[in-house]
């Protein structure tokens, strides 16, 4: 390489590192609409490179593929994380929400990460079959390995055992072995068993997992044969729910479980709360106040750096960047056009003028 040529290359990336501080992110806003529901699936996020270890989810469609793949037993994910690009409304399907992972042979066992986002509108009414328990809500199970964080959830799920299984319904996860953090639950939940346990809570119906840094404020209502344990925040709590908080003005119908920390919804709705879980958060989406109601997540505005970039010929250069981004293109001054698409560390950048 000449000396010439190695000038132009750093020149190259050194105006590089300059756009991508300067890389506008975008940031949905408490106006900025939400990807709404059709009812179908996409699943060629995952059937492109099945193999990774990284995959982005931006629509509705691709959410619900997540759910068909999980439901097949196609793949649990476990080592892998899913990222959530952008929120998601439900609302624009007349169908039913079928939870991620709906029988005991299926769980999710990798990391979700809501990156600040959150699902609206959620509708999940289910009857359990067979010897099957009835597991309702965004995720169905969530397996020991599995963890949901940076996530927020609405709308209202219903879940009915009538067969042999019980039933285990909440607003994010249905029944939870594996790690929620840093995520709320705005949703109302009814869980119903005529041959067993009913189980019911706003964010989780059953854990024995870790809950740490959420809140819950939905109505919530359990009713079984043997058991009937329901809680704003968890139904049925094996483990301590770490720091995390529920509405105690909520309606609680069942054993009250009483899981995780009190508080009034005026409370709840104060500036002094966001700062609580801001504090009690140990990494993660920070937690923003919204005008007269429930704290919301922030999602991730942080600027990647380049952590290397290698030449490939006189106008190409590849460069790492020191985290995975989505769908970035900005074009410098000098010339150059840097582009991601999908989720990944590698951007490539090219000669265009």
């Amino acid at each position: 390489m000449t000396g010439r040529t190695s000038k132009k290359i750093l020149s190259i990336i050194l105006t590089l590192a300059m756009v991508l501080s300067l890389m506008p992110v975008i940031t949905p806003t408490a106006s900025a609409a939400s990807d709404t529901w059709d009812g179908g699936t996409d699943t060629s996020w995952y059937t492109s490179n099945p193999s990774a270890t990284s995959f982005a989810i931006n629509t509705a469609e691709e959410l619900a593929g997540l759910a068909t793949i999980v439901n097949a037993k196609t793949d649990n994910f476990d080592g892998d994380t899913i990222t959530l690009g952008a929120d998601i409304d439900l609302s624009g399907s007349s169908h039913n929400w079928i939870p991620i992972g709906n029988t005991d042979q299926c769980y999710f066992d990798g990391t979700f990460n809501g990156d600040g986002h959150v699902v609206s509108a959620i509708n999940v009414n289910i009857t359990g079959s067979g010897t099957s328990n009835a597991l309702a809500g965004l995720f169905g199970g969530v397996l020991g390995d599995g963890t949901v964080k940076n996530l927020g959830v609405k709308g209202a799920v219903t879940a009915t055992s009538n067969v042999k299984g019980h039933s285990l319904a909440g607003g994010l996860v249905g029944s939870c072995s594996g790690t929620i953090t840093n995520c709320y639950s705005q949703v109302d939940v009814t869980s119903t068993s005529s041959v067993a346990f009913a189980f019911a809570g706003s964010l989780v119906g059953s854990t024995y997992g870790i809950v740490s840094n959420c809140y819950a404020t939905g109505n919530v209502s359990s009713s079984g044969v043997f058991s009937s344990k329901a809680g704003v925040l968890c139904g049925a709590a094996q483990l301590e729910c770490n720091t995390s908080y529920y509405n105690s003005d909520a309606t609680v119908s069942g054993s009250n479980s009483n899981a995780g920390t009190p508080m009034a919804s005026t409370d709840m709705k104060a500036l002094s709360f966001v700062t609580i879980l801001n504090a009690n958060k140990e990494a993660g989406n920070s937690w923003a106040a919204v005008t007269d109601d429930y704290p919301s997540l922030a999602p991730d505005t942080t600027a990647p750096t380049i952590s290397s970039a290698s030449r490939t010929d006189d106008t190409h250069i590849t460069v790492t960047l020191s985290e995975a981004c989505q769908n970035l293109a900005q074009e410098n001054t000098g010339g150059f056009t840097v582009t991601k698409t999908g989720m990944g560390t590698t951007c490539a950048v090219s000669k265009t003028t």
